[in-house]
């Protein structure tokens, strides 16, 4: 880093920016720093999640999206997250847990409802993710992808 100053934001900033462009190494570094200075971000941790997450260090992207869950205990995009990660981790019973747990939150959150059916499939229930994947095209017709893995699976 070139310049010093003691003001997280500009840190955390300068990471978005960096994720933005995938150059994930700076913009970790990045987060890092404005954490290091201020460790109460949540954005920061949910980053940092998603970085981890996108290089496929799973374990480490749950651990960083559940301290932006700690934030806020009726945040349904940190239970969101932390289902995605679980899936890619191959933990689907837990996914499904989180994943209706940012259901119970927010029931017209069409991301968790296809995420959740893809936990669904991925355990061979395929009703239930039929389920999944009809609600989530019910809420956003436009959703290609929906229409898809619904189609495979009948």
């Amino acid at each position: 880093m070139a310049f010093k100053t003691n003001i997280p934001e500009v840190y955390a900033s300068l990471g978005s920016a960096y994720q933005q462009k995938r150059e994930y190494k700076l913009a970790f570094n990045f987060y890092l720093k404005a954490l290091e200075l201020r460790p109460n971000i949540p954005k920061v941790y949910k980053n940092i999640g998603y970085i981890y997450r996108e290089v496929g260090a799973y374990n480490d992207s749950i651990k960083y999206y559940q301290k932006y869950l700690a934030f806020d205990l009726k945040n349904s995009d940190a239970y969101l997250n932390i289902g995605i990660s679980l899936i890619n981790a191959e933990q689907y019973d837990n996914a499904i847990g989180y994943l209706n747990n940012a259901l119970s939150l927010n029931a017209a959150d069409s991301v968790v409802w296809y995420n959740l059916g893809i936990g669904f499939e991925k355990k061979k229930l395929f009703d239930k993710a039929i389920e999944c994947y009809s609600k989530k095209i019910e809420l956003n017709p436009m959703d290609a992808e929906a229409y898809n893995n619904r189609g495979v699976i009948f």
